[in-house]
């Protein structure tokens, strides 16, 4: 008869989540580009967040 072995605390590894990160700009256009050129409104927003972008690198330097 063998010797049972102590069970201790078993550790899991937790798994990644993806659905709540913020995925970025550059990817989400790449996915939705046929949407967005169709859509002025999609466009502006997308130009709008760029600049803010840019401006936000300019003022850091």
């Amino acid at each position: 008869m063998g010797t049972k072995k102590e069970k201790g605390r078993r550790h899991f590894r937790k798994r990644k989540t993806y659905g709540n990160q913020m995925l970025p700009l550059e990817l989400l256009i790449e996915q939705n580009k046929r949407e967005i050129m169709n859509n002025e409104e999609l466009m502006e927003k997308i130009y709008m967040k760029i600049d803010e972008k840019h401006t936000a690198v300019r003022e850091s330097m």
